[in-house]
């Protein structure tokens, strides 16, 4: 893809503003989450060849105009969790894959710093589904130490207060490093970290096992070079400034819940590696990746596979954002 270039401050100064605060055809499809599992684990180029993105939703409440994480629920079909950017407090909403609001719930003795990912995962209750929150932001390189937050996922009712939360506290090996990609293994709770190299260098993926407790040094397993991937179609011209100059630093991520890809979104599309079989999942940034047809948003950050790994979910910041779907023909 040919992005135009611009200066690092200018950039740095577009995703301060990013930090802090085009479309696609309409068509109605069949619900994501009426989508059987399959028997058959997909290949990445299932996704890559699916139909264009459709939009299949609204988000409702005026209270989440920030969305950078998103995942869907496997036990609670249709229901979709998400969370705002920095500068919120420490909560997760929950919706319908339409929309609609299903209330909000807080995360007890719990600070935001800066949330920008959130995946579903495995935890320490043999056979339950748990939310984790990636407070991993640090646009200026300054955090000594990062936060993974992991909570059972309640049931998506009316909201209220969420307790018995694990703080995972992580460190670099090297040095501190923005990030906006959390990744969660489905198989053993591995939970993996991808950088923003808003310089344009290689972004790096890291690794936690997922029994880290309260001091755990990160473990470098893949590096991945998002800016040398080219996209078949460069954006519209009117796409807004962060897909047009920055549109190849990874925002958001998913791993499917059969395991067979992982996704991972940036400001102007969705790349998907193939997962293969009893591969550990940092593997998989070895292959080369397809590019998923996806829908252009004016500041998109999120990504979420849905139950039956037959599709993906995305959505941007701003009020009201539509939530579009990238799924097959026949579902």
């Amino acid at each position: 893809m040919m992005i135009r270039a611009a200066p690092i401050a200018g950039i740095l100064l577009l995703l301060t503003l990013a930090a802090c605060g085009g479309d696609s055809a309409d068509t109605p499809l069949a619900s994501p989450a009426a989508i059987a599992t399959p028997t058959v684990a997909r290949v990445a180029e299932t996704f890559c060849t699916a139909s264009p993105a459709i939009t299949v939703g609204t988000v409702e409440t005026e209270m989440l105009t920030e969305i950078s994480g998103l995942v869907a629920s496997r036990s609670q079909p249709g229901v979709l969790w998400a969370h705002n950017d920095s500068g919120d407090s420490a909560r997760v909403f929950a919706m319908t894959e339409e929309g609609l609001d299903l209330g909000s719930y807080t995360l007890a003795g719990v600070e935001a710093i800066d949330w920008e990912d959130m995946a579903l995962g495995p935890g320490p209750v043999e056979g339950a589904d748990y939310l984790y929150l990636g407070d991993i932001g640090d646009n200026p390189a300054e955090r000594s130490e990062i936060t993974v937050y992991r909570v059972l996922e309640p049931d998506a009712d009316s909201g209220g207060e969420l307790t018995d939360v694990e703080a995972l506290v992580l460190r670099y090996p090297d040095r501190p490093h923005d990030a906006e990609v959390l990744l969660v293994d489905p198989r053993d709770g591995t939970i993996y970290i991808i950088t923003k190299e808003v310089a344009g260098g290689p972004s790096t993926v890291f690794r936690a096992p997922g029994d880290a407790g309260q001091d755990t040094v990160l473990e470098e397993v893949a590096t991945v070079d998002f800016k040398a991937l080219e996209f078949a179609v460069a954006p519209p011209p009117d796409a807004g400034l962060l897909v047009l100059n920055v549109g190849w630093l990874p925002t958001g991520g998913d791993v499917a819940p059969d395991r067979s890809a992982v996704a991972i979104r940036t400001y102007a599309g969705v790349w998907v590696w193939q997962l293969q079989g009893s591969a550990e999942l940092w593997q998989a940034f070895a292959g080369e990746p397809c590019e998923a047809p996806a829908a252009i948003e004016p500041q998109g950050e999120a990504l979420a596979f849905d139950a039956g790994s037959a599709g993906f979910y995305t959505a941007s910041e701003g009020e009201n954002p539509p939530i579009y779907y990238t799924g097959p023909a026949q579902p």
